[in-house]
């Protein structure tokens, strides 16, 4: 998934669009934080971090101040998922790829 990709995914309403409008963060500003790979499923679930705060966030949120925001994605129908490293260096390099057809 290469940058606009990404921006593009986050932008729509059904993932962070709703907090960020057109402008959600890049990966680059995003810090994986958590990876959770269902086993008996097909499913991987990834956790992020982020200090680019949401432009329109929940109501609720404005009664503690805040610094950073953490979201998690669960893609499913996953075939092919991949480790090549795990330290804290290579975790930050995310891959995101959607199979031609999908």
């Amino acid at each position: 998934m290469n940058a606009s990709e990404w921006q593009r995914f986050l932008a729509d309403p059904h993932f962070l669009g709703e907090f960020y409008a057109a402008s959600p963060p890049t990966l680059d500003e995003c810090e994986l934080f958590y990876v959770h790979v269902d086993e008996r499923e097909d499913s991987v679930t990834l956790g992020f971090d982020t200090r680019c705060l949401p432009s329109h966030p929940d109501p609720e949120w404005h009664e503690k101040p805040y610094n950073r925001f953490e979201f998690h994605l669960l893609f499913s129908g996953v075939v092919d998922f991949q480790v090549g490293k795990w330290t804290d260096v290579e975790a930050r390099e995310v891959n995101v790829r959607a199979t031609p057809g999908t």
